[in-house]
């Protein structure tokens, strides 16, 4: 489930990194709020706020940090379909950063409870197997989203929900 869990929010990554520039066109931005957007809110947040969530998960409970981090990252996925501007967009790219920073520090204490240290490595590999996993589910995400007839709303929305679903089930996994 952890595995699944780190592809989702890989493939998150990849689609608003890819789609980041339709949307900012149709917003009519300059330049500097499309830097802005697309290559300095994510980064800059999610870095903020992963060492504050890894003291979360080493204190609290890690399912429920990672339930509630898929939740408020389909949230925002959600909320970046539905903006209509600059400020709503790089709102909804705070939130998603916020709750994705979450997740891997949360899977990580998850994955050292479980595993013995011999067995470790394994169970990270196999984690780390949502990176490139997710990468790809969000390239063709995002390929959908930027062909003709394709929207990135839709793309975000998708993604959203994909979130929010995977949430639910893996608070009852």
């Amino acid at each position: 489930m952890l595995f699944v869990v780190f592809a989702l929010s890989f493939a998150a990554m990849t689609l608003i990194a890819t789609i980041c520039k339709a949307a900012t066109k149709e917003f009519g931005l300059n330049d500097f709020q499309t830097t802005v957007i697309c290559v300095t809110v994510f980064p800059v947040t999610f870095a903020l706020f992963s060492v504050p969530m890894a003291w979360l998960a080493e204190r609290f409970n890690r399912r429920w940090i990672i339930t509630l981090s898929l939740a408020l990252w389909g949230a925002g996925s959600i909320g970046a379909g539905f903006a209509q501007d600059f400020w709503q967009f790089t709102a909804a790219r705070v939130v998603v950063a916020i709750a994705l920073a979450g997740v891997t520090p949360a899977a990580h204490c998850i994955v050292s409870g479980y595993f013995r240290p011999g067995a470790r490595d394994r169970a990270m590999g196999a984690f780390g197997l949502g990176m490139p996993i997710g990468g790809v589910a969000g390239a063709l995400l995002s390929a959908w989203a930027a062909q003709d007839g394709g929207s990135w709303r839709l793309a975000c929305m998708a993604a959203g929900a994909a979130g929010i679903a995977a949430a639910f089930l893996f608070r009852a996994v």
